[in-house]
């Protein structure tokens, strides 16, 4: 196999790409989510008028919020690595078939 001792990096670059991407946005999503549940939640304290809204409903609205955007960006964090572990299972694969073949090439040398 010609490719089996190049490294994983030089494979797949544009998965690799968009595991970045996913991985920097679901991070992204998880800072936002808990400032705007902060945030929700210090008005719900603070202030007097709450956009019409009751303290409770806001507050729960808040933490409802936090749990949707944290699923949300754990899930993005979660696909990142995913792709990474594919990418390795390939390159392992790879390299395994390689030894294998040579193994299968040589000259039985008990004969």
């Amino acid at each position: 196999m010609p490719n089996a001792d190049r490294e994983p990096k030089e494979f797949y670059g544009s998965l690799r790409l968009y595991s970045t991407i996913a991985f920097a946005v679901g991070w992204l999503i998880i800072g936002l989510g808990l400032l705007a549940t902060i945030v929700g939640v210090v008005m719900a304290v603070t202030d007097d008028d709450l956009l019409g809204l009751d303290r409770p409903i806001l507050i729960l609205a808040s933490v409802g919020a936090l749990v949707f955007v944290g699923l949300i960006g754990l899930g993005l964090l979660a696909i990142a690595d995913l792709i990474y572990v594919f990418i390795d299972i390939e390159h392992n694969t790879r390299r395994t078939a390689a030894r294998l073949l040579d193994v299968l090439e040589k000259p039985d040398e008990t004969e």
